[in-house]
């Protein structure tokens, strides 16, 4: 890249820039592991599709991030490469599966981090380590080379220190790509660049829903929800709207919706396995990673799990188009709300509660302290941004969920918040 440079040739997007990928997403330079001992030696064949498109736009992978084994967990720990630590707080968690391009980025290891999510494992991770994130809608970027977890949830994206880079990098890996057909028809979504309006972006006559409900998690704790006033007053004070808007019997309607489509996650991990093999080429199965008596226990249960009958023929399709068709009613209850009360986003916390010790955070949680749902079982797109920090030494962050496709509306507002505020606070090493 400084040879392009010293000759004079036109700069790519991302000339020379260093980014890190979770060791769950294929690229060719280093193995991908998925944090397990299974397979600390697997070699993709291809790049993932995110890593292809930064590639392209002169990107240099610095390296793979640590993250649960699979990433089957919560907390960071794999048996690769052992436990993540914050960024504010080594010794504390990162609360999410992505939580080492979190890390990575937040310490300014890498300009860019990406990470996977299938509840929660971007969004959260980011706020932890004060970083932007977005959750693309579904469909609008390729999860093509990252290795399945929830192939309706599952979904790729960027962690940066601003807006900005997050939207910058929305340009290159965005788009239709074969190899994913939910992306189908994401051109007919993508105007310009994401970057286009950023510095002029305002707050100025945006209607803002306001979901109390996702103010208090788990841990019944109210720190987080404290700090929630503090952030309504400041989008107040920009001249947006905020209104209260409520879910009745959320957390039994999310229930209905929970789970993954039947016998999909065996396909995907096969698809997986043998990607960009040639005909006849000897490939990885499920039981093969099985046999290898090198897996974390919760790997075990998964793959087991996937491995049981599931139905075939007509049974399968049916049960496939009710899985689907539950997801879309879940979907249709925040499209009705954003309707009715006439919504640009609705606004909740990334976060729930100050991060913990690894040890003790399973415990005290039960699982992630935060919120994900609302984005991962919907598809709708979720952006989050820093909006302070708890206790003077955590950094918190809030997700803004929008309609179907309103993704660069949602990081236009991410960046008139971040410029209204400064909240992101560097980590000191």
């Amino acid at each position: 890249r400084d040879g392009e440079r010293a000759a004079g040739r036109a700069l790519r997007p991302f000339h020379g820039g260093p980014v890190i990928y979770k060791d769950n997403i294929d690229a060719l330079e280093l193995p991908t592991t998925g944090g397990s001992l299974a397979l600390v030696d697997h070699r993709p064949r291809l790049d993932a599709h995110v890593a292809a498109s930064m590639r392209r736009g002169g990107a240099i992978l610095l390296g793979k991030a640590n993250l649960d084994e699979f990433p089957f967990g919560d907390f960071g720990i794999s048996s690769v490469a052992g436990t993540v630590g914050n960024a504010y707080d080594a010794s504390l968690s990162t609360a999410g599966s992505s939580g080492g391009s979190a890390t990575a980025v937040s310490t300014s290891l890498a300009a860019l981090g990406f990470g996977t999510d299938t509840c929660n494992s971007l969004s959260n991770p980011s706020a932890f380590a004060g970083l932007t994130t977005i959750r693309a809608t579904r469909g609008l970027m390729s999860r093509a080379g990252v290795m399945p977890l929830n192939t309706y949830n599952d979904t790729v994206g960027p962690m940066a220190r601003s807006v900005r880079d997050v939207a910058l990098t929305l340009d290159l890996v965005t788009g239709p790509d074969p190899e994913d057909p939910v992306t189908a028809g994401a051109a007919a979504h993508i105007d310009g660049s994401f970057a286009r309006n950023l510095d002029t972006a305002s707050l100025r006559g945006r209607r803002i829903g306001i979901l109390r409900q996702r103010f208090i998690g788990i841990t019944g704790e109210h720190e987080i929800a404290d700090a929630m006033e503090r952030v309504i007053s400041e989008w107040r004070a920009q001249g947006a709207t905020l209104v209260d808007v409520s879910i009745p019997d959320y957390e039994e309607v999310y229930a209905a919706v929970r789970g993954s489509a039947p016998g999909s996650l065996r396909t995907a991990w096969n698809a997986y396995l043998s990607r960009g093999a040639r005909v006849g080429e000897k490939t990885l199965t499920i039981e093969d990673l099985l046999a290898s008596g090198k897996l974390a226990p919760v790997s075990i249960r998964r793959f087991r799990a996937a491995l049981a009958p599931a139905p075939s023929g007509e049974v399968l399709d049916a049960a496939v188009r009710a899985f689907t068709a539950s997801r879309d009613g879940f979907r249709q209850v925040f499209l009705d709300i954003m309707t009715a009360q006439r919504l640009d986003a609705i606004l909740y916390p990334a976060n729930q509660a100050r991060p913990h010790t690894h040890e003790g955070g399973l415990v005290r949680y039960g699982s992630e302290p935060g919120t994900c749902e609302e984005s991962a079982a919907t598809g709708l797109p979720q952006v989050t941004v820093p909006a302070g920090m708890i206790g003077g030494r955590y950094p918190f962050g809030i997700s803004l969920l929008g309609a179907m496709w309103a993704d660069r509306t949602l990081l236009e507002m991410a960046a008139a918040y971040e410029r209204a505020t400064h909240h992101r606070r560097q980590p000191v090493l």
